[in-house]
Protein backbone atom coordinates (compact mmCIF):
# COMPACT_ATOMS: atom_id res chain seq x y z
CA UNK A 1 0.00 0.00 0.00
CA UNK A 2 1.22 3.27 -1.08
CA UNK A 3 0.58 6.64 0.96
CA UNK A 4 1.53 10.16 -0.25
CA UNK A 5 1.82 12.91 2.72
CA UNK A 6 1.73 16.37 1.08
CA UNK A 7 2.86 19.29 3.32
CA UNK A 8 1.87 22.64 2.13
CA UNK A 9 4.32 25.25 3.59
CA UNK A 10 4.08 29.05 3.16
CA UNK A 11 6.81 31.30 5.14
CA UNK A 12 6.92 28.12 7.84
CA UNK A 13 10.75 28.64 8.51
CA UNK A 14 10.95 29.27 11.87
CA UNK A 15 8.27 26.60 12.60
CA UNK A 16 8.47 24.07 10.32
CA UNK A 17 11.20 22.12 12.09
CA UNK A 18 9.42 20.75 15.19
CA UNK A 19 6.57 20.01 12.56
CA UNK A 20 8.27 17.42 10.30
CA UNK A 21 10.30 16.28 13.58
CA UNK A 22 7.04 15.43 15.27
CA UNK A 23 5.27 13.89 11.67
CA UNK A 24 8.57 11.41 12.00
CA UNK A 25 7.53 10.16 14.94
CA UNK A 26 4.15 8.89 13.81
CA UNK A 27 4.13 4.89 14.37
CA UNK A 28 3.22 4.38 10.85
CA UNK A 29 6.85 5.51 9.78
CA UNK A 30 8.09 2.49 12.10
CA UNK A 31 9.84 -0.70 9.91
CA UNK A 32 7.59 -3.51 9.88
CA UNK A 33 4.81 -1.54 11.70
CA UNK A 34 2.59 -2.22 8.83
CA UNK A 35 2.95 -2.89 5.00
CA UNK A 36 3.44 0.64 3.55
CA UNK A 37 5.85 2.85 1.23
CA UNK A 38 5.82 6.20 2.10
CA UNK A 39 6.20 9.65 0.59
CA UNK A 40 6.42 12.59 1.61
CA UNK A 41 6.08 15.78 -0.60
CA UNK A 42 6.81 19.27 0.72
CA UNK A 43 5.28 22.52 -1.21
CA UNK A 44 6.47 25.33 -0.01
CA UNK A 45 4.54 28.23 -2.12
CA UNK A 46 5.63 31.61 -2.85
CA UNK A 47 7.63 31.35 0.45
CA UNK A 48 9.49 34.99 0.99
CA UNK A 49 12.08 32.93 3.74
CA UNK A 50 13.81 29.98 3.69
CA UNK A 51 11.19 27.35 4.30
CA UNK A 52 12.53 24.59 1.83
CA UNK A 53 15.69 24.85 3.00
CA UNK A 54 14.93 24.06 6.32
CA UNK A 55 12.39 21.14 4.83
CA UNK A 56 15.55 19.59 3.33
CA UNK A 57 18.24 20.01 6.20
CA UNK A 58 15.62 18.14 8.49
CA UNK A 59 14.72 15.51 6.31
CA UNK A 60 17.88 15.16 5.36
CA UNK A 61 19.47 14.82 8.82
CA UNK A 62 16.44 12.52 9.87
CA UNK A 63 15.20 10.14 7.26
CA UNK A 64 17.93 7.92 5.97
CA UNK A 65 17.71 4.49 4.53
CA UNK A 66 18.81 2.36 7.75
CA UNK A 67 16.22 3.83 9.93
CA UNK A 68 13.63 4.95 7.07
CA UNK A 69 14.18 2.19 4.77
CA UNK A 70 10.12 2.52 3.59
CA UNK A 71 10.34 6.62 3.08
CA UNK A 72 10.90 8.54 0.39
CA UNK A 73 11.14 12.27 0.32
CA UNK A 74 11.19 15.36 -2.02
CA UNK A 75 11.11 19.08 -1.60
CA UNK A 76 8.83 20.83 -5.18
CA UNK A 77 8.75 24.93 -4.37
CA UNK A 78 6.23 26.81 -6.24
CA UNK A 79 6.68 30.53 -7.27
CA UNK A 80 3.30 31.25 -6.91
CA UNK A 81 1.90 31.45 -3.67
CA UNK A 82 -2.07 30.08 -2.74
CA UNK A 83 -3.18 27.00 -0.58
CA UNK A 84 -5.44 25.97 -3.49
CA UNK A 85 -2.47 26.24 -6.29
CA UNK A 86 -0.67 24.39 -4.31
CA UNK A 87 -2.89 21.49 -3.49
CA UNK A 88 -3.23 21.28 -7.36
CA UNK A 89 -0.07 20.62 -8.13
CA UNK A 90 0.52 18.23 -5.33
CA UNK A 91 -2.57 16.15 -6.13
CA UNK A 92 -2.54 15.90 -9.84
CA UNK A 93 1.11 16.07 -10.46
CA UNK A 94 3.52 16.05 -7.48
CA UNK A 95 2.32 12.97 -5.80
CA UNK A 96 3.10 9.64 -6.58
CA UNK A 97 0.22 8.48 -9.19
CA UNK A 98 0.40 4.81 -8.06
CA UNK A 99 -0.44 6.49 -4.15
CA UNK A 100 -3.67 4.71 -2.48
CA UNK A 101 -3.79 7.37 0.45
CA UNK A 102 -2.89 10.92 0.30
CA UNK A 103 -2.65 12.77 3.62
CA UNK A 104 -3.16 16.89 3.11
CA UNK A 105 -1.75 18.83 6.25
CA UNK A 106 -0.39 22.48 7.27
CA UNK A 107 3.17 23.24 7.76
CA UNK A 108 2.21 24.61 11.39
CA UNK A 109 0.85 21.67 13.53
CA UNK A 110 2.54 19.70 15.60
CA UNK A 111 1.59 15.88 17.07
CA UNK A 112 1.02 15.08 20.45
CA UNK A 113 0.12 11.53 19.97
CA UNK A 114 2.60 9.32 18.08
CA UNK A 115 -0.75 7.36 16.45
CA UNK A 116 -2.91 9.57 15.10
CA UNK A 117 -1.88 9.30 11.56
CA UNK A 118 -2.13 5.40 12.07
CA UNK A 119 -5.49 5.73 12.97
CA UNK A 120 -6.87 7.58 9.87
CA UNK A 121 -5.45 5.48 7.93
CA UNK A 122 -6.82 2.42 9.91
CA UNK A 123 -10.72 4.31 9.25
CA UNK A 124 -10.15 4.06 5.81
CA UNK A 125 -8.65 0.82 5.52
CA UNK A 126 -11.69 -1.00 7.45
CA UNK A 127 -14.61 1.07 5.75
CA UNK A 128 -14.80 1.38 2.15
CA UNK A 129 -17.27 3.68 2.25
CA UNK A 130 -15.73 6.31 3.91
CA UNK A 131 -13.72 8.77 1.78
CA UNK A 132 -11.78 10.83 4.03
CA UNK A 133 -10.32 10.69 7.25
CA UNK A 134 -9.86 13.63 10.09
CA UNK A 135 -8.85 13.87 13.18
CA UNK A 136 -9.38 16.10 16.10
CA UNK A 137 -7.72 19.88 16.49
CA UNK A 138 -6.66 21.02 19.36
CA UNK A 139 -5.57 24.68 20.53
CA UNK A 140 -2.62 25.24 21.80
CA UNK A 141 -3.32 26.85 24.72
CA UNK A 142 -5.79 23.86 26.06
CA UNK A 143 -2.36 22.39 26.32
CA UNK A 144 -0.75 25.37 28.52
CA UNK A 145 -0.52 24.18 32.53
CA UNK A 146 -0.20 28.12 33.17
CA UNK A 147 -3.25 29.57 31.03
CA UNK A 148 -3.69 33.26 31.62
CA UNK A 149 -7.33 34.97 31.17
CA UNK A 150 -6.93 35.28 27.18
CA UNK A 151 -6.08 31.43 26.96
CA UNK A 152 -8.87 30.38 29.29
CA UNK A 153 -11.47 32.37 27.05
CA UNK A 154 -10.09 31.00 24.00
CA UNK A 155 -10.30 27.54 25.52
CA UNK A 156 -13.98 28.19 26.45
CA UNK A 157 -14.96 29.56 22.96
CA UNK A 158 -13.60 26.29 20.88
CA UNK A 159 -17.14 25.13 23.22
CA UNK A 160 -18.84 26.90 21.23
CA UNK A 161 -18.26 25.59 17.99
CA UNK A 162 -20.58 22.60 18.07
CA UNK A 163 -20.07 19.19 19.19
CA UNK A 164 -21.99 15.62 18.55
CA UNK A 165 -23.07 16.52 14.92
CA UNK A 166 -21.87 15.64 11.51
CA UNK A 167 -17.99 15.79 11.35
CA UNK A 168 -16.29 18.71 9.48
CA UNK A 169 -13.44 18.24 7.60
CA UNK A 170 -10.23 20.55 9.05
CA UNK A 171 -8.21 21.79 6.16
CA UNK A 172 -5.17 21.61 8.52
CA UNK A 173 -5.24 17.86 8.26
CA UNK A 174 -6.63 15.25 6.63
CA UNK A 175 -6.65 11.77 4.95
CA UNK A 176 -8.08 10.57 2.00
CA UNK A 177 -8.53 7.72 -0.97
CA UNK A 178 -6.15 9.74 -3.32
CA UNK A 179 -8.55 8.43 -6.03
CA UNK A 180 -11.57 10.69 -4.64
CA UNK A 181 -9.09 13.60 -4.51
CA UNK A 182 -7.83 13.23 -8.32
CA UNK A 183 -11.43 13.80 -8.78
CA UNK A 184 -11.07 17.26 -7.74
CA UNK A 185 -9.81 20.89 -8.66
CA UNK A 186 -10.03 24.06 -6.65
CA UNK A 187 -10.25 27.16 -8.26
CA UNK A 188 -7.38 29.15 -7.55
CA UNK A 189 -8.50 32.54 -5.93
CA UNK A 190 -10.79 29.73 -3.56
CA UNK A 191 -10.41 31.68 -0.32
CA UNK A 192 -10.39 28.21 2.29
CA UNK A 193 -9.98 24.85 0.92
CA UNK A 194 -11.88 22.89 3.55
CA UNK A 195 -15.09 23.90 3.36
CA UNK A 196 -15.03 23.63 -0.53
CA UNK A 197 -13.32 20.33 -0.16
CA UNK A 198 -16.70 19.19 2.16
CA UNK A 199 -18.68 20.02 -0.37
CA UNK A 200 -17.26 18.37 -3.41
CA UNK A 201 -16.32 15.02 -1.38
CA UNK A 202 -19.99 15.01 0.50
CA UNK A 203 -21.84 15.41 -2.95
CA UNK A 204 -19.11 13.54 -4.72
CA UNK A 205 -18.45 16.83 -6.80
CA UNK A 206 -21.77 17.25 -6.88
CA UNK A 207 -23.76 14.53 -8.70
CA UNK A 208 -25.14 12.96 -5.69
CA UNK A 209 -27.24 14.29 -2.35
CA UNK A 210 -25.32 15.03 0.40
CA UNK A 211 -23.60 12.23 2.49
CA UNK A 212 -22.03 13.60 5.37
CA UNK A 213 -21.10 10.39 6.96
CA UNK A 214 -18.26 10.11 3.90
CA UNK A 215 -16.21 11.98 6.05
CA UNK A 216 -15.40 10.41 9.61
CA UNK A 217 -13.47 10.96 12.60
CA UNK A 218 -10.75 8.88 13.64
CA UNK A 219 -10.39 7.48 17.39
CA UNK A 220 -7.80 9.03 19.64
CA UNK A 221 -6.21 10.93 16.56
CA UNK A 222 -5.23 14.69 17.22
CA UNK A 223 -3.06 17.63 16.45
CA UNK A 224 -2.29 20.82 17.44
CA UNK A 225 -2.25 24.50 16.35
CA UNK A 226 -1.68 27.71 17.22
CA UNK A 227 -4.37 29.78 18.97
CA UNK A 228 -5.18 33.33 18.39
CA UNK A 229 -5.11 35.10 21.25
CA UNK A 230 -4.49 38.30 20.11
CA UNK A 231 -7.56 40.23 19.61
CA UNK A 232 -6.29 41.54 16.51
CA UNK A 233 -5.52 37.82 14.97
CA UNK A 234 -8.73 36.64 16.33
CA UNK A 235 -10.51 39.64 14.52
CA UNK A 236 -8.76 39.04 11.65
CA UNK A 237 -9.01 35.64 11.64
CA UNK A 238 -12.79 35.85 11.99
CA UNK A 239 -12.73 38.17 8.82
CA UNK A 240 -10.86 35.17 6.93
CA UNK A 241 -13.79 33.07 8.00
CA UNK A 242 -16.64 35.31 6.61
CA UNK A 243 -14.76 35.58 3.54
CA UNK A 244 -14.49 31.87 2.86
CA UNK A 245 -17.69 31.27 3.82
CA UNK A 246 -19.36 33.82 1.17
CA UNK A 247 -17.12 32.98 -1.12
CA UNK A 248 -17.71 29.01 -1.40
CA UNK A 249 -21.43 30.19 -1.65
CA UNK A 250 -20.83 31.90 -4.75
CA UNK A 251 -18.69 29.78 -5.92
CA UNK A 252 -21.12 26.69 -6.22
CA UNK A 253 -24.02 28.91 -6.78
CA UNK A 254 -22.03 30.15 -9.93
CA UNK A 255 -21.40 26.63 -10.56
CA UNK A 256 -24.97 25.23 -10.06
CA UNK A 257 -26.25 27.40 -12.54
CA UNK A 258 -23.90 26.41 -15.38
CA UNK A 259 -24.29 22.60 -14.91
CA UNK A 260 -27.96 23.24 -15.43
CA UNK A 261 -27.12 24.83 -19.00
CA UNK A 262 -24.48 22.02 -19.53
CA UNK A 263 -24.36 18.09 -20.99
CA UNK A 264 -24.82 15.71 -18.09
CA UNK A 265 -21.40 14.49 -18.95
CA UNK A 266 -19.48 18.06 -17.43
CA UNK A 267 -18.11 17.49 -14.33
CA UNK A 268 -17.43 20.38 -11.77
CA UNK A 269 -14.01 19.65 -11.93
CA UNK A 270 -13.41 20.58 -15.79
CA UNK A 271 -15.55 23.60 -15.09
CA UNK A 272 -13.67 25.26 -12.39
CA UNK A 273 -10.02 24.40 -14.46
CA UNK A 274 -11.48 25.70 -17.34
CA UNK A 275 -12.75 29.15 -15.97
CA UNK A 276 -9.38 29.32 -13.72
CA UNK A 277 -7.90 28.87 -18.16
CA UNK A 278 -9.85 31.27 -19.08
CA UNK A 279 -10.25 34.01 -16.94
CA UNK A 280 -8.08 33.72 -13.32
CA UNK A 281 -10.30 36.46 -11.97
CA UNK A 282 -13.54 34.89 -12.30
CA UNK A 283 -14.02 34.43 -8.86
CA UNK A 284 -13.21 38.03 -8.13
CA UNK A 285 -15.91 39.06 -10.89
CA UNK A 286 -18.73 36.52 -9.14
CA UNK A 287 -17.63 38.81 -5.83
CA UNK A 288 -18.05 42.15 -8.00
CA UNK A 289 -21.94 40.97 -9.42
CA UNK A 290 -23.14 39.96 -6.54
CA UNK A 291 -21.78 42.66 -4.29
CA UNK A 292 -23.54 45.34 -7.07
CA UNK A 293 -26.70 42.80 -6.60
CA UNK A 294 -27.11 43.21 -2.82
CA UNK A 295 -26.47 46.64 -2.94
CA UNK A 296 -22.69 46.46 -1.61
CA UNK A 297 -23.37 43.77 1.43
CA UNK A 298 -23.09 40.64 1.63
CA UNK A 299 -23.99 38.61 4.73
CA UNK A 300 -23.12 34.53 5.53
CA UNK A 301 -26.83 33.10 6.63
CA UNK A 302 -27.46 32.74 9.98
CA UNK A 303 -23.92 33.82 10.73
CA UNK A 304 -24.44 36.03 13.55
CA UNK A 305 -26.89 33.80 15.56
CA UNK A 306 -24.80 30.80 14.74
CA UNK A 307 -22.99 30.71 18.31
CA UNK A 308 -26.30 30.87 19.81
CA UNK A 309 -27.38 27.58 17.65
CA UNK A 310 -24.20 25.62 19.00
CA UNK A 311 -25.68 26.14 22.76
CA UNK A 312 -28.53 23.87 22.06
CA UNK A 313 -26.35 20.82 21.81
CA UNK A 314 -25.01 21.26 25.43
CA UNK A 315 -26.22 20.71 28.38
CA UNK A 316 -28.55 23.26 30.30
CA UNK A 317 -25.73 24.17 32.90
CA UNK A 318 -22.91 24.87 29.99
CA UNK A 319 -25.46 26.47 27.80
CA UNK A 320 -26.23 28.98 30.96
CA UNK A 321 -22.73 29.36 31.87
CA UNK A 322 -21.34 30.15 28.26
CA UNK A 323 -24.22 32.28 26.92
CA UNK A 324 -22.39 35.43 28.09
CA UNK A 325 -19.14 34.13 25.92
CA UNK A 326 -21.56 33.63 23.02
CA UNK A 327 -22.85 36.98 23.19
CA UNK A 328 -19.01 38.14 23.05
CA UNK A 329 -18.39 35.86 20.27
CA UNK A 330 -21.27 37.64 17.96
CA UNK A 331 -19.63 40.66 18.46
CA UNK A 332 -16.69 39.82 17.10
CA UNK A 333 -18.82 38.46 14.75
CA UNK A 334 -20.69 41.42 13.65
CA UNK A 335 -16.88 43.77 13.44
CA UNK A 336 -15.53 40.74 11.22
CA UNK A 337 -18.59 40.91 8.99
CA UNK A 338 -18.07 44.67 8.45
CA UNK A 339 -14.40 43.88 8.13
CA UNK A 340 -15.13 41.45 5.62
CA UNK A 341 -17.54 43.69 3.47
CA UNK A 342 -14.64 46.26 3.28
CA UNK A 343 -12.16 43.84 2.41
CA UNK A 344 -14.97 42.27 -0.63
CA UNK A 345 -15.62 46.04 -1.54
CA UNK A 346 -11.94 46.17 -2.35
CA UNK A 347 -12.26 43.03 -5.00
Amino acid sequence: MKVSIGILAHNEATTIRKTLESLLQQTIFQPGERSLELEIVGVPNGCRDNTAEVMRRTFAGIINPVDYPQVTWKICELAQPGKPNAWNHYVHELADPQADYMFLMDADIWFPEPYTLGSMLNVLEQDPYIWVAVDRPVKDVVLKQNKNLIDHLSSFVSELSGSGGAVWLCGQLYCARASILRQIYMPSELTADDGFLYQMVTTNCLTTPIQRDRIARAPDALHVFEAYTHPRQLLKHERWLVVANITNTLIFEHLHTALKQLPSDRSASSLFREWDQQNPRWVANLIHAERTKQSGWLSPPEYLVRRFINLHNKPLIKMILLFPLAFVAMCVDLLALCAANRELSKV
